[in-house]
């Protein structure tokens, strides 16, 4: 499996477009700063989690900055 980079947009695992999120950046009271600056004034981004550049199984959608539904 190819790794892929923190904040960015690729395809995912399922072939679906994505916004990839380092594991770092997930805090108790919700995202770090430096993912709501990148996605400021988007709707509705679906994201996956990445460890380390590899895809996990964590996915979802934010919209706003806030992580509005897990898969």
């Amino acid at each position: 499996m190819t790794k892929v980079k923190d904040l960015t947009y690729d395809v995912d695992v399922r072939g679906d477009y994505a916004f990839f999120i380092e594991t770092k950046h997930f805090k108790r009271k919700g995202l770090s700063e430096a993912v709501k600056k990148e996605l400021s004034g988007s709707r509705w981004t679906f994201f996956r989690v990445i460890e380390n550049g590899i895809q996990q199984s964590s996915h979802g959608y934010i919209d706003g900055g806030e992580i509005v539904q897990w898969g």
